[in-house]
């Protein structure tokens, strides 16, 4: 099935706010889309009522196209110390910050970094491609 999706910049910059997500990694620390806990996490964040998207990787200044989803974007507003970003924390991170499920971290975006990417937006940038 074909699919539609946006980066984590893209997503961040729409939404005018710093972004949540799962950065999905490979053992040797690159991205990929093909996670074995993939589904369980997806599925926890379902069954929490936590939204969640399939997103691309952030790669400041870089384009990929067709390199698929590398990121699951957390439909939750980041505010730190708020019960949410708790809730999360216990989910994906270990107490000393380290990811509980090795290759799926835990990681925000802030809208200042994204806009790094914002020439993206302009209209008829990809129309270049």
């Amino acid at each position: 099935m074909v699919l539609l999706i946006k980066t984590i910049d893209a997503v961040a910059r729409e939404r005018n706010e710093d972004v949540i997500f799962l950065n999905i990694l490979a053992p040797d620390g690159s991205p990929t889309r093909n996670h074995p806990a993939l589904e369980e996490a997806t599925e926890w964040l379902s069954r929490e009522g936590i939204g969640w998207a399939l997103c691309g990787a952030f790669q400041p200044d870089w384009i990929s196209l067709g390199a698929g989803p590398h990121a699951i974007f957390i439909d939750a507003p980041y505010v730190p110390g708020s019960d949410l970003l708790a809730k999360l924390d216990a989910q994906f991170e270990k107490e000393d910050g380290t990811p509980r499920i090795p290759g799926l971290v835990l990681t925000v975006l802030t809208l200042e970094e994204a806009m790094i990417n914002a020439a993206q937006d302009d209209p008829g940038f990809w129309d270049r491609f």
